[in-house]
């Protein structure tokens, strides 16, 4: 029987069991909430299946961008309990299925498209995230491929 991970009621119970009911400080908490998420769906994520990582995927995003937190592919890895060199491998496609590199990459060019929009949006200069801006582009998966 399948598991169906609900980060969004998880979230809600975060926020009423650790914030007081108070939605206005899980931008400042959002560590904390990461990694209380991470510990309430880890016995349930499984590697194996794409779709489910593909489903989480696309949860988290939406609660980071309800809750004005900039996603990225490391709070991601730690939320389902994913090696972060494993998710490098995937984005090179080291010894996994052309699903998995697709994957990887969408991660990445997510998580750079809403902090460029970020950006772009912003009148202020964040030097924080010229900074991010600046690694997400070095590390595009074109580096790492010869032709």
């Amino acid at each position: 029987m399948e598991n169906k991970i609900n980060l969004l009621e998880l979230t809600q119970e975060f926020m009423e069991t650790e914030l007081d009911g108070n939605a206005n400080n899980v931008q400042t908490k959002n560590d904390f909430l990461i990694y209380y998420l991470s510990l309430q769906i880890s016995q349930y994520v499984n590697m194996e299946d794409i779709k489910q990582l593909k489903d989480i995927f696309v949860q988290y995003c939406y609660i980071c961008t309800k809750y004005s937190i900039l996603p990225s592919a490391k709070m991601y890895c730690i939320l389902i309990g994913l090696d972060f060199t494993t998710y490098n491998n995937w984005r090179m496609g080291v010894n996994v299925s052309s699903d998995y590199t697709l994957f990887a990459n969408t991660i990445h060019n997510t998580c750079m498209s809403l902090l460029e929009n970020r950006m772009n949006n912003s009148d202020k200069t964040l030097v924080n995230l010229i900074y991010r801006n600046c690694t997400y582009s070095e590390n595009r998966k074109d580096r790492y491929t010869s032709e």
